[in-house]
């Protein structure tokens, strides 16, 4: 958003939600100041918001309009402020500031449909259906769920998410081990090889290169291929040419 503190060319990146003037009733989402859209160019900002980019001021009138866009990008007017409410439930506790935008404004290919009854949603689901497929029988209507349901999978889908990051780091791990004994006994194997190449001329950075190479054609390059061919070769370019000599 540009302007959201109201210095020339001051350019933020802030989250935001397309939502309708009925978005904060269905939540329950209670408006401290001001009120919902009534006008196409208004901007409803949270606690968070207003706290953090006026201070001490009313946000009611302030202006804020999105960066990037062309000059004819319209100003909106902050018309209220509404009570901050838990929108990452990875963090509990956090408050980030946030601003809705009108469906108006900011129409959506895809929208999520919110409604609050009065009785369990389970019951709802296919009613859900057949009312969105009475409006127009192409659109879909998918992931009918209750809202306690959808944020129970997408915290089930963040766990399962690290457990796959801490395997692949452990397998990550696995892997630079024994490439680093695969290369690291190559090495061991080849010691009079390298004394020899050391005493006919060869330089560290050849003996480096050599195994380095070699140890690379294995995995076909990567990070833990690097890492895994580096040690051994670092101790091959310390390898004493007389003493290779009598090494058996």
């Amino acid at each position: 958003m540009e302007n959201a503190t109201g210095k020339p060319g001051n350019v933020v990146e802030l989250s935001g939600l397309v939502v309708d003037a009925n978005y904060f009733g269905s939540l329950g989402v209670r408006l401290q100041h001001g009120q919902a859209f009534q006008k196409a160019e208004g901007v409803v900002v949270n606690e968070s918001f207003a706290a953090k980019f006026w201070p001490g001021q009313d946000p009611l009138g302030k202006r804020l309009r999105a960066a990037g866009g062309s000059d004819g990008t319209p100003w909106m007017t902050v018309i209220g402020v509404a009570a901050d409410v838990q929108q990452n439930w990875l963090s509990p506790l956090g408050r980030t500031p946030l601003f809705y935008l009108p469906n108006d404004v900011e129409p959506q290919r895809s929208v999520y449909v919110l409604a609050r009854t009065a009785i369990p949603p389970g019951n709802l689901m296919e009613a859900f259906r057949r009312t969105v497929q009475s409006l127009d029988q192409n659109l879909p209507a998918q992931d009918v769920m209750s809202l306690e349901n959808y944020i129970a999978q997408q915290r089930l889908n963040s766990v399962f998410a690290k457990l796959f990051a801490f395997f692949a780091a452990i397998a990550l791990v696995l892997a630079w081990v024994g490439l680093y004994a695969v290369v690291a006994h190559g090495v061991s194997q080849r010691t009079q090889e390298i004394g020899i190449r050391v005493a006919l001329g060869g330089t560290r950075r050849d003996i480096f290169s050599l195994v380095v190479k070699q140890g690379m054609r294995q995995v076909l390059g990567g990070f833990a291929g690097l890492l895994g061919c580096a040690i051994p070769a670092r101790r091959a370019i310390r390898v004493d040419p007389l003493a290779a000599l009598r090494h058996e």
